[in-house]
């Protein structure tokens, strides 16, 4: 992996440690003094384990390269700055930036956990508690905290899929990074405030580290940690997670390699439980699910429903569909099987269309208010994963036929061996 890359995943890794570490603190009531000595400590060692390369190769960041990257960071800024709005959507700051103001008080914050008429209190705490940190650093609660938690993250998105592509093709680097920041749609989303693009961050993440878990298996360890900061992050981060360990299931437990990912796995998991056991109400989902549910599955209208405002969506992802309609075609004249990433990555979108079918509110309401957010969760993802293809990676394919005769072909190899 690039040390470019490096970096930017120790910044969503940073995060994941200071919403961890501040939640746990709170909990045990340890004064905030403690909490920020503790925080800083954790950051400064899972920061340089990260960047620690294992090779003395050099990375080479041409000039070329540089340009690319800040006109790229400098027409994000402008766009961003121009869409945003200071305090985000209603969702922003009657639930997200309302829990952060909440985890911000030591000596009331589980009164967060009363405002089940209004807000959500069952969501998972990564971004706020990230918030109420640095609220708490600078002395009370400012809107310019969560706004630019949410600009940072939104840019880092874009820079990270530069980084990883720019190697391979400059041009399909260059091409992908203006395709994110010039999509108002994207910028729109990652400056409303909400968990949604933190979320499609560490998603990203996880198949950035898996796909270069056989270079250094430290990966194998990050790629278990961001799949658990997924769920820390947002309830759908169950779902990704199980459908991204489903899917890659040989290379996070096979033998030898269960260790990694339960190293990896285990603090973000272990303080989502703790949240979700002792303190968190239950899901609104899940507390309405009836005998009614059933008879959803056999209704035609429901699909239906569900489909039109699917299709009416992705008017917000126009290159991005006609790029996987492109690549499917193009598998199947080849009479290939599709690479098994992009497999997941549809499978978690059709998951995200069965919840739908099946869900107690307000079928249409519930499409208006929350698929579009769903489908930005996965497009930097599958964005990430087409550009890889078209840069041509040099690295191994994830296709189905062929690591299956590549496993015929060298039966004692590594790959053949795990994958």
């Amino acid at each position: 992996m690039q040390q470019s890359s490096r970096y930017i995943i120790s910044i969503g890794a940073g995060i994941g440690c200071i919403s961890i570490i501040y939640f746990l603190m709170l909990i045990v009531h340890m004064p905030f003094i403690v909490t920020a000595l503790a925080t800083a400590a954790a950051l400064f060692f899972l920061c340089r384990w990260i960047c620690a390369t294992p090779f003395t190769e050099q990375e080479h960041f041409s000039k070329m390269s540089t340009y690319v990257l800040i006109a790229g960071a400098f027409i994000f800024v402008n766009e961003a700055l121009d869409i945003a709005q200071k305090h985000g959507v209603w969702d922003a700051w009657a639930i997200w930036n309302l829990n952060a103001k909440y985890l911000a008080n030591p000596d009331h914050w589980q009164n967060m956990l009363l405002n089940t008429k209004f807000s959500h209190p069952d969501y998972p705490l990564a971004l706020p508690a990230t918030v109420a940190f640095f609220s708490r650093l600078l002395g009370q609660f400012n809107h310019l905290v969560p706004f630019a938690v949410a600009l940072l993250i939104t840019l880092c998105i874009p820079m990270l899929v530069f980084t990883e592509l720019r190697k391979n093709s400059l041009l399909v680097a260059g091409i992908t990074l203006l395709l994110f920041v010039t999509n108002e749609f994207y910028l729109m989303q990652g400056t409303y405030q909400l968990a949604d693009t933190l979320l499609a961050f560490y998603f990203l993440c996880s198949l950035v580290c898996i796909n270069h878990h056989q270079e250094d298996k430290r990966m194998l360890v990050l790629t278990g940690a961001f799949l658990g900061l997924s769920i820390w992050t947002k309830n759908e981060g169950v779902i990704l997670a199980g459908i991204f360990i489903l899917f890659h299931w040989r290379e996070l437990l096979g033998r030898y390699r269960i260790k990694y990912t339960l190293t990896g796995i285990a603090v973000p998991i272990i303080t989502w439980a703790v949240f979700k056991g002792l303190y968190a109400p239950p899901n609104d989902l899940v507390q309405q699910h009836n005998s009614k549910v059933y008879g959803y599955l056999v209704d035609p209208k429901r699909y239906q429903i569900v489909w039109n405002y699917f299709a009416d969506n992705l008017k917000h992802f126009t290159v991005l569909k006609w790029a996987v309609v492109i690549y499917l075609a193009f598998c199947a004249w080849r009479r290939t099987a599709p690479d098994k990433q992009v497999l997941m990555i549809l499978a978690c979108m059709g998951v995200y269309l069965m919840v739908y079918v099946v869900t107690t509110n307000d079928l249409e309401w519930h499409l208006f208010t929350s698929q579009s957010r769903l489908m930005h969760q996965l497009m930097p993802a599958l964005m990430y994963l087409l550009a890889r293809k078209l840069a041509g990676s040099n690295r191994a394919t994830t296709n189905f036929r062929a690591r299956f005769f590549s496993a015929q072909q060298h039966p004692q190899s590594p790959v053949s061996r795990w994958e």
